[in-house]
């Protein structure tokens, strides 16, 4: 990485405020369900990667748009409560802060309804930046990228990265359309999980095994300058890259409950989100893909103890503390 630019991360990406609601199932249509219990707080998978790179001790700055409301005062209070750089956020006066509404299942896995908001409200017309946001991302060593903004924003953003020798990195989760392939084109690390894989391919898939490995191949070789971080929950992680014309690939198991008996499963919200903040601040301390994947590993397993999205990412002293036994 560029040893003149600041050793710093910048997220593109959305804000929200989170409601969760605890049920037993998904309502079948028509069906009013009894909730168990709700509650509310911050997040967004731009905010929550945010925020856990500055839980984790680095420097990171925040390009997002929140409604010059309530909600989207509180969240820009808190994003400098946990130390994420808020100089070129925008609280816009005619649009409301993005919403999410998060079904929270008795099995721990969730599911998300998004309202875009203030998040999608950008110039369609868009081809770069204002001036503050191109220099902050051209002033920084990595681009962290979702796909809760439009994904003519991320191609912007990833532009003016590319063109700067900055390094992409786009998480595929968000949007459920496939992910334009102009886009691919500026990115230098991709990661999707095992249920957005098919957004990245632009197929559609049988769940067969083998047709996966054959695409992800495909895919690979297509575009052979780009690394895949294939995040595969209470699995773990793989890494896929080309080299001399071969696929390789590099896997990490996930942390088990088992051997952390002090602690349980409270919900998979913003699991992966914790992990591509860990993964993103050890490729910043230039360390090997392994130890990438094993920081992101041991972030996405401490993520799922805790409830909540925002305030679930873990920091730097918990990881320690978690993993130093």
């Amino acid at each position: 990485m560029d040893s003149q630019k600041l050793n710093k991360i910048i997220v593109v990406g959305d804000s929200c405020e989170d409601l969760f609601f605890k049920v037993d199932r998904i309502p079948a249509v028509g069906e009013t369900l009894d909730a168990q219990g709700s509650s509310k707080s911050f997040g967004g998978k731009g905010a929550n990667q945010a925020v856990g790179v500055a839980r984790l001790g680095y420097q990171v700055e925040m390009l997002s748009q929140l409604g010059n409301d309530s909600q989207g005062r509180q969240l820009k209070a808190l994003f400098e409560e946990y130390g994420v750089q808020t100089y070129n956020m925008k609280l816009l006066d005619s649009v409301d802060t993005g919403i999410g509404f998060i079904l929270q299942l008795r099995s721990g896995n969730n599911v998300v309804i998004s309202v875009g908001g203030a998040n999608t409200a950008y110039d369609k017309d868009m081809t770069t930046f204002d001036s503050e946001w191109v220099q902050a991302i051209q002033s920084s060593k990595i681009l962290l990228l979702q796909r809760l903004i439009p994904d003519y924003v991320n191609l912007v953003a990833a532009k003016i990265a590319k063109e700067a020798g900055v390094t992409v990195i786009l998480d595929v989760g968000g949007m459920q359309s496939h992910v334009l392939p102009e886009l691919i084109k500026f990115v230098d690390y991709i990661s999707p999980n095992e249920t957005e894989v098919a957004r990245m391919l632009g197929l559609q898939l049988t769940g067969d095994k083998a047709e996966l490995d054959q695409e992800l191949e495909r895919f690979i070789r297509k575009y052979p300058h780009v690394k895949v971080v294939l995040k595969l929950g209470e699995k773990g992680c793989s890494y896929l890259w080309l080299e001399n014309d071969e696929i390789k690939s590099i896997s990490k198991v996930a942390y088990s409950f088992s051997d952390y008996p002090e602690l349980q499963l409270a919900d998979t919200a913003g699991a992966g989100d914790s992990y591509m903040a860990g993964f993103a601040c050890k490729l910043l301390d230039e360390c090997s893909i392994e130890e990438c994947m094993e920081y992101g590993n041991k972030c996405g397993f401490l993520c799922v103890s805790k409830a909540g999205t925002m305030n679930a990412v873990p920091s730097k002293e918990e990881i320690e503390k978690t993993f130093s036994k």
